[in-house]
């Protein structure tokens, strides 16, 4: 998906980042929410900076297991919600809410903010 402002996001599968050639420079994406759900994953195979608007609950997983410090992500209102099995690798920013760890959610980044 190229870098660019979307609306909500639905997608089963999901691959961000500008790829190989570029790795010194994140990707920019703004969405007004996501969701993951069951088997659903969002695949980052170059630096990126995610921010969106609005909390999230979670049931997917979001990053890369390599490399998660290419996962900057930022919640602006509310925050995020890992359940059942779903996994982050990334820096997760929530100045606005919490970030709460249901089930056996992992959240495998640098310290959550």
């Amino acid at each position: 998906m190229p870098a660019g402002v979307y609306g909500a996001s639905r997608e089963r599968q999901l691959q961000l980042g500008v790829g190989s050639g570029r790795r010194n420079r994140a990707a920019d994406y703004e969405l007004q929410g996501i969701t993951l759900n069951g088997n659903a994953s969002v695949s980052i195979v170059g630096p990126v900076k995610l921010k969106l608007a609005n909390s999230v609950a979670m049931n997917g997983s979001i990053g890369s297991t390599a490399h998660p410090e290419w996962l900057q992500w930022e919640i602006a209102n509310g925050g995020l919600t890992l359940n059942g099995q779903a996994t982050v690798y990334g820096i997760v920013t929530a100045p606005n809410g919490a970030v709460t760890i249901n089930g056996h959610s992992m959240d495998a980044s640098s310290p959550i903010r």
